[in-house]
């Protein structure tokens, strides 16, 4: 699966706080139903053109854990990474303020995904530089890497989303060490160190929940 995600707020929020870095640290978590336990993926972070790669280190499983949305709360299944990048490869990689990311199963074949959310709502995704933390939205899921399967936004698409999230996440205060989401609807979550799938959790607010390991 093919992930298009949006670095555009962090940029743009990085030098409100003048902080002049792309990304260091990039982390997520992907929870799917408890079919899913057990199944190993390998997950890499590339350029939208796909010239730039980075693999997140080591082999990612299916993990069991709790789920608490406003559609659905219960076990699930959660797969999850953190990376660190240089500077240099972290400017190619998020070069068009957008990157791809690709989990690849591994095993045998499997289901994935946590009904009613879609595929873009079951990922959360962090980025982070000297201190500051933002999440990236979803703009775009695709199940291989066959282009015709689903088109890739256009710069376009990306400025109007990073424009919108900026309008609403300019009415808080930003925060050090936090990280902040907000979906089309103008939601907005915070959240930061907490008892949870990541040390430092990006929670998608178009889940609206808490998602916490057991």
């Amino acid at each position: 699966m093919f992930f298009t995600v949006s670095s555009y707020s962090f940029g743009v929020n990085a030098a409100g706080l003048g902080i002049d870095s792309p990304p260091t640290n990039v982390s997520f978590d992907f929870v799917s139903a408890v079919g899913a336990l057990g199944a190993q993926f390998d997950a890499t972070l590339e350029s939208r053109d796909g010239t730039v790669t980075a693999a997140f280190p080591q082999v990612s499983t299916f993990e069991g854990g709790q789920f608490q949305g406003t559609y659905y709360s219960g076990s699930v299944a959660v797969l999850d990474r953190s990376m660190n990048l240089s500077s240099a490869i972290s400017e190619q990689i998020f070069a068009g303020s957008a990157a791809v990311l690709e989990l690849t199963d591994i095993g045998p074949g499997v289901t994935l995904g946590l009904p009613p959310y879609t595929l873009a709502e079951d990922l959360t995704l962090c980025m982070s530089a000297q201190g500051f933390s933002d999440g990236g939205p979803t703009v775009a899921v695709r199940m291989d890497d066959d282009p015709s399967g689903a088109p890739e936004p256009d710069s376009r698409l990306l400025l109007a989303l990073g424009a919108s999230l900026l309008v609403v996440a300019k009415r808080f205060r930003r925060a050090f060490g936090k990280c902040v989401f907000a979906n089309r609807w103008g939601s907005l979550v915070l959240s930061s160190w907490q008892i949870g799938i990541l040390p430092l959790k990006c929670l998608n607010s178009n889940q609206r929940s808490q998602k916490i390991t057991e």
